[in-house]
């Protein structure tokens, strides 16, 4: 970046939860990532939202409505990523809203491997529309939520009351602008 020469992006594509830890040990300045859920040290500047969707086989009964609710998924088989993501957390509390916990019966951060699943009508998937629009199987759909405030965001990830240099703000300020 010769505009920049003081600033060093490196674009390495990590876990949720290690992204979370590097920043908090100072290992580095910022990072990219989803929305913490339970993180209290750090701060998160928003990037961009998308509504988060349900994708399911077209032989699955729910792929005839037009809307779904959470409250509809109960005991109803679910592929999700693991732990180390924040997704995972984030349905976890938005199930525990309806007093009940996902069925989750595959947790897989490989997302060709979870829409192939659906694709084989093993299970359904919560995932960012993006997801359902990029999908390449041609017996799945996507089916929005009616809560739409259900969405997959992401932004930066900066630890808790640590001053923000000026290069990473031109960074913010540079990546947002471009959103």
């Amino acid at each position: 970046m010769q505009a920049y020469p003081d600033i060093k992006v490196d674009k390495i594509d990590y876990l949720d939860k290690f992204c979370e830890d590097m920043v908090m040990n100072e290992t580095i300045d910022t990072a990219i990532s989803i929305r913490p859920v339970h993180s209290t040290n750090i701060d998160f500047i928003s990037i961009k939202s998308e509504p988060l969707m349900l994708l399911v086989n077209k032989d699955n009964d729910f792929s005839k409505l037009k809307t779904i609710k959470l409250k509809d998924l109960k005991n109803k088989p679910l592929i999700t990523c693991d732990e180390r993501l924040e997704l995972y957390h984030y349905q976890i509390e938005r199930f525990k809203q309806y007093n009940f916990l996902p069925n989750f019966i595959y947790k897989i951060n490989e997302i060709e491997v979870m829409t192939s699943l659906v694709s084989q009508n093993r299970g359904m998937l919560i995932c960012a529309e993006h997801v359902c629009l990029e999908n390449r199987h041609d017996n799945v759909i996507g089916i929005p939520f009616e809560d739409k405030d259900f969405v997959w965001e992401y932004g930066f990830l900066l630890k808790k009351g640590k001053p923000i240099s000026k290069n990473i703000q031109k960074l913010i300020d540079f990546i947002i602008n471009k959103a």
